[in-house]
């Protein structure tokens, strides 16, 4: 049997939410680059993306993943880590040298 969509909302919805989400996100970034250590907004970043991701699973109430898909996508969790910390490192220096 196959499983139900959570939500039944079309692709261009979707896509247009996403790209409202992150210019939010950015704008958000930038502001508190600028006045906080890299490190802080790195982790309220995370931690609200947690917040949101773990809404979801519980909404979804999907199936444990396997031991590949576990390990596959925590090595991407520490490249994306990593890839936030290095622009927000960078977008903090950047604005520091405007003022």
């Amino acid at each position: 049997m196959a499983k139900k969509p959570l939500f039944r909302i079309g692709a261009f919805p979707r896509a247009a939410a996403a790209i409202a989400v992150l210019s939010v996100m950015d704008a958000v970034i930038k502001a508190m680059a600028a006045r906080y250590p890299v490190f802080e907004v790195v982790f309220l970043r995370f931690a609200f993306g947690l917040v949101l991701a773990s809404g979801t699973l519980l909404l979804a109430r999907p199936g444990w993943p396997s031991r590949e898909t576990v390990i596959a996508n925590g090595g991407r969790a520490l490249i994306a880590v990593l890839t936030a910390t290095t622009f927000f490192f960078a977008l903090s220096q950047v604005l520091a040298r405007r003022s």
